[in-house]
């Protein structure tokens, strides 16, 4: 996503496609089933198409995303829209919310979580790998 994409989408108000391999939990009890599950790892990014800084992270997500999609399931949760399913990330993790927010989550326990510019395509290869 180029920097002018992004501005034309916060300035239009459009929501720009998704990559293939996002899993989009539209339920509270999606997220349930991440923090149960005792083996696997997920990695949640929460994201606002208000917010320009998140734009900018969701690309850095994205940039890793196919490459480590067979490693991890990634969910994009867009806080405006579902928020329920933020503030059940939030209450199981027990992680005050922000966006954009990334929490990697390995056999049920969270193991890592970074928000705005802490968010980095190294930050996550280093925890899938």
């Amino acid at each position: 996503m180029s920097v002018f994409s992004t501005f034309k989408n916060l300035m239009t108000g459009q929501t720009p496609e998704l990559s293939r391999n996002w899993i989009i939990p539209q339920k509270p009890d999606e997220i349930d089933v991440i923090f149960n599950q005792k083996d696997g790892i997920h990695v949640v990014y929460k994201h606002s198409y208000r917010c320009a800084v998140c734009s900018f992270s969701q690309s850095r997500v994205e940039s890793v995303l196919d490459e480590l999609a067979d490693k991890a399931n990634f969910y994009f949760v867009d806080v405006i829209q579902n928020r329920p399913v933020s503030d059940r990330i939030a209450q199981l993790s027990g992680i005050r919310h922000a966006s954009p927010q990334l929490i990697i989550i390995r056999d049920g326990k969270v193991v890592k979580n970074a928000s705005h510019g802490e968010i980095t395509a190294e930050l996550i290869r280093e925890e899938v790998r």
